[in-house]
């Protein structure tokens, strides 16, 4: 629900809590698999 904020800054702290959410996902990951991710993002 939007308590009053405005549409935009509830979308923008969506992204930033599964940005977050996301990194420390890879920051857990084995480190084998954390390359692979970052192969991946720059090839």
């Amino acid at each position: 629900a939007n308590l009053g904020n405005p549409i935009v800054q509830s979308k923008k702290n969506s992204a930033l809590k599964a940005s977050l959410a996301e990194i420390s996902h890879l920051l857990e990951s084995p480190t084998q698999e954390h390359q692979s991710w970052i192969k991946k993002f720059f090839s």
